[in-house]
């Protein structure tokens, strides 16, 4: 804990240079929850249950231990180069994070989520560095519930494949076009041996994205392509499309988001997934509003012929006290089947918190 108190004071004093040439701005999230989560297992006829109950729980994205959104601090700037052109940076870190075993010890270390530096004018921006997948953004455009931590969405169930941040990005995102944005992201870390020059490990992604936002409607629809390796042969290929919309009609916001993909792997398991999410977001007063959507799905492994059906909902409501803190309750559930197998996991979830950002 102390590595980490020394290395957010020497952010401080990083930050306190930085201002005095550029524009810096700290950002960041507490969120406490008291959580319970249900799964049961049936196999062979026979269920077993587990039920977690926690109290002050911050899970960032757990099963056993939820939250609403994932605890930060982070740092982001941007600094005027003259001509139009301005450098932007941002370095996030999570916080939060508990010993699992409840003993009273202190979690060390701060994970790095977001670490990139970029340049930005009339030709768009290109960043370089961890951040963001494409992919997340057209999740966030059909997703009634802020992408929450908690189970009963799509975006939780398990059924996407790309990875929420990633290392070694670039990132070019165009202009704006009265509305129309498009972007792509390629990333690559490849280890060649000196003699046959083929990749023994390493990692490669690929992402383009179309999006639009003008007025009361938001589309973002994103492909992309990963590549795995590992000891000189592929170890995973997935590749993934998601298409994500929202429409303001004034009382309500609608959401739908579809998603496809599949992950193969040469001569070994592939997974087709498809599936698809409806939501809706109302604004009952200026301090409450409530959120509500459900999503079916299905999950086919070609190797061992067997498909899962899948689907889930949830229910949210939250009271803002002011524009930075919000009370939340959230109840959501989740079904696997396998017919087939006649195997079934269901997981259900409820959770009282709040939330301060800053």
């Amino acid at each position: 804990m102390k590595k980490s108190l020394l290395a957010l004071a020497a952010m401080g004093a990083f930050v306190g240079a930085a201002q005095a040439q550029s524009s810096v701005t700290v950002y960041g999230v507490i969120d406490k929850a008291v959580s319970s989560t249900t799964t049961k297992t049936t196999a062979a006829g026979v269920t077993t249950k587990v039920q977690t109950d926690t109290t002050g729980g911050s899970g960032n994205g757990g099963v056993s231990n939820q939250n609403y959104t994932t605890e930060r601090i982070g740092f982001r700037g941007t600094e005027d180069l003259g001509g139009g052109l301005r450098a932007t940076f941002n370095l996030e870190m999570r916080i939060g994070s508990l010993d699992s075993a409840d003993s009273g010890a202190e979690a060390d270390g701060l994970p790095i989520r977001q670490s990139n530096v970029g340049l930005a004018g009339s030709f768009g921006s290109v960043t370089i560095g961890r951040q963001t997948s494409l992919m997340e953004g057209s999740w966030g455009a059909g997703n009634a519930s802020e992408l929450n931590n908690f189970l009963g969405t799509l975006y939780f169930s398990g059924q996407k494949f790309n990875n929420s941040r990633s290392d070694r990005l670039v990132t070019y995102a165009s202009p704006n076009f009265n509305g129309f944005v498009l972007a792509a992201q390629y990333g690559t870390k490849d280890v060649k041996t000196t003699t046959t020059s083929a990749s023994t490990t390493g990692q490669d992604e690929m992402a383009i994205q179309l999006s639009y936002a003008k007025g009361p409607l938001t589309v973002s629809v994103t492909h992309l392509k990963e590549e795995a390796k590992t000891a000189n042969a592929v170890s995973a290929k997935p590749e993934g499309t998601v298409a994500g919309a929202n429409y303001n009609f004034g009382p309500a916001t609608a959401f739908v988001t579809y998603a496809q993909g599949k992950n193969s792997v040469p001569n070994a398991t592939a997974n087709d997934r498809s599936a698809y999410e409806a939501g809706v977001r109302v604004p009952v007063t200026k301090a409450i509003t409530l959120q509500a959507s459900t999503y079916k799905g299905s999950d086919k492994v070609t190797a061992a012929a067997t498909k899962s059906d899948v689907s889930g909902f949830q229910l949210s409501a939250k009271y803002n006290f002011s524009p930075r803190t919000n009370l939340y309750a959230v109840v959501g559930s989740d079904e696997t089947k396998n017919t087939a197998a006649g195997t079934k996991t269901e997981r259900d979830a409820f959770g009282v918190g709040i939330k301060h950002t800053f």
